[in-house]
């Protein structure tokens, strides 16, 4: 049996792959630009807070300036798609990912147009989390640390080595900010659905909410030490 969360660990690895071949191929043809879009729009539909994931989708078209105009059309089409198919979903299915053992649903609705309004309330709460590595169990705060260092360690890395080669740089750049934006997705989703009123924080994180943004960090380190090594063999 699929389940959301083994179907995006899953596709994040292809995903994952397929990032390194936009940059690894000089020309990416038809069908790569159709599973690409597939597998990012998936992930999307599996589950709402890897939605900017659909970003990494237009990352081809940094990495090939002179990619063919039907490529080009592929890949915006399909984002255009799966943003409709979304938004459909989050109209007439965001019923069913609701918690109310734990937060009412009206209470639910507050915080959803809270954050609409003023999302910039939010972020102090979510900081705090991070730097606290607030997580649900116990063996949550290790298993975050390791996340974070390999967050930081791939902004790093990517703004050090590739500081010369604005192509890469700013490919790679895209794919960290829109992991970013799918690591405040959960911390929103959790707060909203989830965290009681008046505790401090987003209560509720579990490590394997983040287990399908790995790939992509990995994937964008092990290019960043590629070139590393390849420069001290020269």
């Amino acid at each position: 049996m699929f389940s959301p969360d083994s179907t995006v660990v899953a596709l994040s690895l292809l995903l994952a792959c397929m990032l390194v071949r936009c940059l690894q191929t000089d020309r990416l043809g038809t069908g790569d630009c159709v599973l690409l879009i597939g597998v990012t729009g998936v992930l999307a539909l599996s589950k709402f807070a890897y939605a900017l994931c659909l970003l990494m989708a237009l990352l081809p078209m940094i990495a090939h300036h002179r990619m063919p105009m039907r490529s080009r059309l592929i890949l915006v089409t399909g984002c255009v798609l799966s943003v409709m198919l979304l938004l459909a979903w989050l109209k007439f299915g965001t019923g069913f990912a609701t918690n109310p053992s734990r937060v009412p649903y009206d209470e639910v609705l507050r915080r959803q147009r809270e954050l609409l309004a003023a999302p910039h309330g939010f972020l102090p709460r979510m900081f705090s989390s991070i730097v606290r590595l607030q997580g649900w169990s116990w063996w949550e705060p290790p298993l975050l640390f390791l996340f974070w260092t390999l967050t930081v360690a791939a902004l790093m890395m990517t703004v050090i080595v590739w500081r010369h080669d604005r192509q890469r740089l700013l490919f790679w750049l895209m794919s960290w900010t829109a992991i970013m934006g799918c690591v405040t997705l959960v911390y929103a989703a959790i707060w909203t659905q989830f965290t009681l009123t008046g505790q401090a924080g987003v209560v509720g994180i579990n490590s394997r909410y983040f287990l399908p943004l790995v790939p992509p960090l990995v994937m964008q380190c092990a290019d960043a030490l590629r070139a590393i090594r390849r420069n001290l063999t020269r």
